[in-house]
Parts: structure tokens; sequence; C-alpha cells
């Protein structure tokens, strides 16, 4: 259902979503205010494109890293271009070439994808779990999910090993998540 919602949406209809996501996300305090390094990642097939985000924080010199697979992990590396930095990797996702600096990922925003996310934090993955163990080893993240509207659904299953999201980032704006649900949006169109 989750998946299908994505590839229901037109080609057109995914852009204009990932832009408006990618504008929600610049805006959103703790990303435009702060000073922090910013993990991103390369969308793949249906995935909410955050490359709009990701060209205007690189534009304003702002840290940005990319994951890339090592064996069972993640690691960020920090990337300064789309265009340059990257290299088809594991799984045939665009990663950032080896040597690209790796990046501290002791404090920072890390914007997470999913296949779906619920209003307690919740998230289901692709189901290998590179993600999980990465924010499980990083607690001090602020984790927010990307995905489109329709990928947000009441609650979904979760595990002790499952990493839940602070936040949850749409084209409809930045809403935190949990017990007390507050929304942060901006207009802006």
């Amino acid at each position: 259902m989750l998946l299908n919602c994505r590839k229901a949406m037109s080609e057109e209809m995914r852009k204009k979503a990932g832009t408006l996501l990618s504008q929600h996300l610049i805006a959103f305090p703790l990303i435009a205010e702060a000073n922090l390094p910013v993990f991103l990642y390369h969308p793949q097939g249906t995935e909410a494109d955050v490359r709009p985000a990701i060209l205007a924080l690189l534009e304003n010199g702002r840290t940005v890293g990319l994951p890339r697979v090592e064996g069972d992990d993640l690691v960020f590396l920090q990337i300064r271009s789309l265009e340059n930095d990257l290299e088809e990797g594991a799984y045939h996702l665009m990663e950032p070439r080896r040597q690209c600096q790796k990046l501290p990922a002791d404090e920072g925003v890390c914007i997470v994808p999913g296949l779906g996310f619920d209003r307690r934090g919740g998230r289901i993955g692709h189901g290998k779990g590179y993600y999980d163990r990465f924010l499980n080893a990083h607690p001090a993240l602020v984790r927010i999910g990307a995905a489109f509207f329709c990928q947000t659904v009441e609650t979904l299953p979760m595990d002790v090993s499952d990493a839940a999201m602070d936040w949850l980032a749409t084209e409809r704006g930045v809403y935190q998540i949990g017990k007390e649900r507050k929304a942060y949006e901006r207009d802006v169109r």
C-alpha cells in the first residue's frame, strides 16, 4: 500500500511534492538557523526527491553528508557537489565517492527515507536495517523522516531495534511526531 501510493503518483506530481518537501526542510529552524551538518540521501526510484534541499544547502556553504554502504553499515561522507562527488554504489544507489571525507555523526540533522511513517515516529524502511543501526549508534542526531503525505499512516509495527523519528517532513510541512505532535508549517508557495 505505502509503496503503491508513491508509484501511483505521476512523475510531475512526485517532482512538485519533492520540491515542496525540500522547501519545508530548508526553512525548518533546526536546519535553517542552526549551523549543524545535515545528513541526507540521494533518492532512488520513486522516493521523495530531496535533491533541491541538497543543492540549496550546498549553495549556502552548509556541511552536507550522503550515505555510503560499507559492509553492514552506513557511513556519511561529505559532498560538495551532486555532479562530481557521487558514483553508483551498493544496490545501484548513488553514493559519495570513497575519497570524500567521512563526517562525524555526533551532532546534526539526519533526513531519513522510508516506505512509510506513522504518527508515533515509526518507520518502515527497505528491510536491511541500515538506517536503524546508524541512528541507534548515533542517538544525538535529530531524525526527520522524509516521505510523501500518502506514505503516512496512524500506526506501524515497531521492533525494539527500530529507530524512531523525531519529525516527519512531507510536501505539506514538517511535523513533530510522537505524543505531542506539533506542526511546523510554513507557506512556501
